[in-house]
């Protein structure tokens, strides 16, 4: 799957709106697979701009996001914007 830089934005954006429980959620983002959000929560988290929950089994990949780290706040989540 290849990386996408606009789905990328709007993951960020959607972690940035959760309540600050420590809580796992779920987002979805308007014609993205569930896969696809898997994919880009993972690669976030790999990156540390955001922490995520692995709940992958047998049955399949998923991973759930948590908060945004300060790295993931310094992101510039508008086309074009610095932060």
């Amino acid at each position: 799957m290849k990386l996408d830089t606009e789905l990328v934005r709007e993951v960020l954006i959607k972690i940035e709106e959760l309540p600050f429980d420590l809580a796992f959620h779920d987002i979805a983002v308007d014609g993205r697979s569930d896969d696809e959000i898997t994919y880009h929560v993972m690669i976030l988290d790999e990156a540390g701009l955001i922490e995520a929950v692995d709940l992958s089994t047998m049955g399949g990949i998923c991973w759930k996001p948590k908060r945004l780290t300060y790295a993931g706040h310094q992101f510039p989540t508008q086309p074009g914007a610095t932060r």
